[in-house]
């Protein structure tokens, strides 16, 4: 059964022997007729699957999804941007974070990204234990302060569990400041490992 946001690599020739020469046309756009490569992302829905990425959806006075540090949640609020809901982080110049834990799929591999923009650092982190009983492995982008928007990414790998903390956060050595993020998202990665090898086809097979 397809999850919502599942992640389906896709790949698409055509053969047109309709003129002189045969003609081949592909999907995506650019890549190479066969082979096991170049594969294009489609997703069933919305491919994040960060639950409530903006801070917009409360119970109450509390945020759904994510934790604070304690006595931070305040420093982290959902506002508007041009029409967009984004974060605005007010960096205390200290260590201070928002998380939330994740589910996802167990030896899969995923993209942690966001647009940033402030007079400030942070950093985006997602932590994974990639076998049992093993340590806890901080895959990390960090953002130097910039007045336009920069893209943050940082790949991770799950473990055989799926699990995964995301992180977004300040430490001493940030500053203090004003941050603000959009579009903070938790993908799925196109990769050949999880694609598997080619299934080799006969032309004049039945």
């Amino acid at each position: 059964q397809p999850e919502p946001g599942q992640l389906i690599e896709l790949k698409l020739g055509r053969e047109d022997y309709t003129g002189a020469a045969p003609v081949l046309s592909t999907w995506p756009p650019g890549s190479t007729y066969g082979g096991a490569s170049e594969y294009g992302a489609l997703y069933l829905g919305d491919p994040n699957r960060l639950p409530n990425p903006d801070l917009s959806e409360k119970q109450g006075d509390r945020v759904l999804a994510w934790g604070f540090s304690e006595g931070d949640a305040g420093l982290y609020a959902s506002v508007d941007e041009n029409g967009q809901r984004v974060i605005r982080v007010t960096t205390p110049g200290r260590y201070s974070t928002m998380s939330q834990s994740l589910r996802l799929k167990p030896n899969g591999t995923y993209r942690l990204s966001a647009d940033v923009k402030g007079d400030a650092g942070i950093y985006l982190r997602a932590r994974t234990v990639l076998k049992p009983a093993g340590p806890s492995v901080p895959h990390t982008a960090d953002f130097s302060p910039s007045p336009e928007y920069r893209r943050l990414e940082a790949q991770f790998p799950t473990g055989p569990d799926g699990t995964a903390l995301i992180i977004l956060g300040s430490t001493e050595t940030s500053g203090k400041g004003t941050v603000y993020v959009r579009n903070l998202q938790v993908t799925p990665v196109v990769g050949y490992e999880s694609a598997g090898p080619a299934i080799p086809v006969r032309a004049d097979a039945p």
